[in-house]
């Protein structure tokens, strides 16, 4: 008989710690996937988590359009990627201080499902992107 009152108590707190766009942080925009229509240009994918949020199910997720040749500054995402994927035709540079200063690690498509293998783990404060 108890076992019939947790199950409802048990669902409800599922399905509040669920990722939706009403959690997202300011300043993350959560798309259902990396290949979402509603993409204008060039732009590359990232994840607070390693591979790309396990299907997005965990952390935060974001596709961001680049402007080439432009510095991208990091906020909710400061030193907390763990997978990050440039679109085809974009190659990136990604910096471990803000401002594009600092070690600097050459990425493109399709980028890293886990950047803990190369010791980039939780390390990007900045970017930069160009496209063909």
């Amino acid at each position: 008989m108890h076992t019939f009152l947790l199950i409802p108590a048990i669902l409800a707190s599922l399905a509040t710690t669920l990722p939706t766009s009403d959690t997202a942080q300011k300043g993350s925009r959560i798309f259902p996937s990396h290949t979402d229509t509603a993409q204008k240009g060039p732009g590359v994918y990232m994840s607070s988590e390693p591979f790309w949020g396990f299907r997005e199910t965990k952390g935060t997720w974001q596709w961001i359009e680049i402007t080439p040749g432009k510095c991208q500054e990091l906020t909710d995402f400061d030193k907390v990627i763990s997978s990050f994927g440039p679109d085809k035709g974009v190659q990136c540079l990604l910096y471990d201080q803000h401002s594009c200063k600092g070690k600097q690690l050459e990425i493109f498509y399709p980028g890293y499902a886990d950047m803990s293998w190369n010791g980039w783990d939780n390390r990007v404060s900045s970017f930069t992107c160009s496209s063909s």
